[in-house]
């Protein structure tokens, strides 16, 4: 099950814990230095419609990540900074800085070990 991170102000999107988050909030989170994965995607995106059920199944299972969604096109000043190439992307923080860029969201096998490898890698593991 994805862990949701508590400590902003959340929007609920229907029965999943599919997190939305806009720009001012998510800028807040990463100021305060705290570590997670961003998914960025956009609403009229067929990948990024394909990639979130892969993300719902990964909800699902026993792996837990911080997470948080940011739709795009409501925060373009970040995705400028964050030099975000294309989406789906999904974009690892760790105490507020970006330390990792996946935008090869193919399978939910595939993404899990990009996450796994990205944290290790991060943390030292």
């Amino acid at each position: 099950m994805l862990k949701i991170c508590s400590c902003l102000n959340w929007k609920r999107r229907g029965e999943k814990n599919v997190i939305n988050i806009r720009y001012p909030e998510l800028r807040a989170a990463l100021d305060a230095g705290k570590d997670g994965w961003v998914y960025v995607h956009s609403p009229f995106c067929g990948a990024c419609i394909k990639a979130e059920r892969m993300l719902s199944v990964i909800e699902e299972s026993k792996e837990t990540f911080s997470f948080w969604q940011v739709n795009i096109q409501l925060a373009p000043e970040w995705a400028r900074s964050a030099q975000i190439e294309s989406v789906p992307a999904l974009l690892y923080y760790k105490k507020g800085r970006l330390q990792a860029k996946v935008y090869r969201l193919f399978s939910v096998m595939e993404i899990l070990s990009n996450m796994k490898e990205v944290e290790n890698d991060v943390n030292g593991l």
